[in-house]
């Protein structure tokens, strides 16, 4: 199974930074899927996309990383920031691509969405932009589903749901970093649909991890 990537780590990160332990953190992840005994693998168990196998996914390649900074130190550092982190969260989901379990639980991730945009709820806020590491297997889509139903006091209608994975190929451990700098690039370039955007990533092993930031 693929390893976790950054998203356990990223709460021990920002409280590194905001206690003023660190100065500044680089936080990223690299992937690729392109390993002849890998993809022969994912063909054997049926995860490999193409026009026959729909319920599957695009190998690929990936590798981003975001500086985390106070925003004094941000500006001592001569930095613009375009973007600001207001909460994280992590949950465990029992079901993967091994076993047979629903996915539909979604335990796991209605966890980590509800905690990390419970002040956003509670402030009467929403998020209008939901950047996703979901490829074209159902079992993970049925989870967002599940997520979606349960959570909706936290979106705005509408809200643009963006699934790199789903033109780049999945994205493994780079998928939550990529999601910042994407959302960072929107603000900073001023293409972004909405000024808070939600991010989530997990791993086939079972965690799921969510970030909550705001055009700064």
């Amino acid at each position: 199974m693929a390893p976790p990537g950054p998203r356990p780590i990223l709460q021990k990160c920002l409280d590194s930074v905001a206690s003023g332990e660190s100065d500044a953190i680089i936080l990223g992840g690299a992937h690729t899927d392109y390993d002849p005994p890998w993809i022969a693998e994912l063909e054997e168990r049926g995860r490999l996309y193409s026009s026959e196998n729909l319920d599957a996914m695009i190998p690929g390649e990936a590798a981003a990383f975001v500086v985390l900074m106070r925003p004094d130190m941000a500006r001592r550092a001569q930095l613009a920031a375009h973007a600001r982190i207001l909460s994280v969260a992590t949950g465990w989901e029992e079901a993967n691509p091994d076993n047979d379990l629903p996915s539909y639980d979604a335990r796991g991730l209605t966890l980590a969405i509800k905690v990390a945009t419970k002040g956003l709820v509670d402030a009467g806020m929403q998020a209008g932009w939901t950047l996703t590491d979901l490829t074209f297997e159902m079992w993970r889509l049925k989870e967002w589903q599940s997520m979606l139903i349960r959570t909706r006091k936290a979106w705005a209608e509408p809200y643009v749901l963006d699934n790199p994975a789903q033109r780049l190929g999945n994205l493994g451990a780079a998928a939550l970093p990529l999601h910042m700098v994407l959302a960072q690039e929107g603000w900073r370039r001023g293409y972004a649909p909405h000024s808070i955007a939600v991010a989530f990533a997990g791993s086939d092993a079972g965690d799921r991890g969510a970030i909550v930031m705001q055009e700064q």
